[in-house]
C-alpha cells in the first residue's frame, strides 16, 4: 500500500513539475514579444504570445487585448488591441480618453 501512496505522490509530483516548466515557458514567450516590441505597431505578436500563454496554462478566455494610452497629445487618445478568439486583431481608437476612467500609478 505504501508503494502505490508514493507512486501516486511521484506522478503528482511530476504533473506540478511540468505545469511549471509550461508556466516559465509561458512567461518566457511573453517577455520575449515584449523585448521585441519597438513600438505599437509590435502589439500583434505579443498578443498572439499571451493568448499562447494563456492557453498553455489552462486558462478560458475568449478575448485578450492590450490598451495603449498615448500621452503626447491633449486630451490623452487611448488605442485599444484585442485579439479574438478566430486570432484576428482588431484595433480601436478613441480621441476623447474621458471615455475611459483613466488611473496614473
Amino acid at each position: 500500500m505504501a508503494e502505490t501512496k508514493d507512486e501516486g505522490l511521484r506522478a503528482e509530483l511530476e504533473q506540478l513539475r511540468h505545469r511549471v516548466q509550461a508556466q516559465r515557458q509561458a512567461f518566457r514567450q511573453v517577455r520575449g514579444a515584449i523585448g521585441a516590441m519597438r513600438g505599437s505597431r509590435d502589439v500583434e505578436p505579443l498578443l498572439k504570445a499571451v493568448w499562447e500563454a494563456l492557453s498553455i496554462l489552462g486558462m478560458s478566455f475568449k478575448y485578450c487585448g492590450v490598451n495603449i494610452i498615448d500621452e503626447s497629445v491633449d486630451p490623452p487618445k487611448i488605442i485599444v488591441h484585442n485579439m479574438t478568439p478566430e486570432g484576428e486583431l482588431r484595433s480601436y481608437e478613441y480621441q476623447e480618453a474621458r471615455e475611459f476612467s483613466l488611473m496614473r500609478i
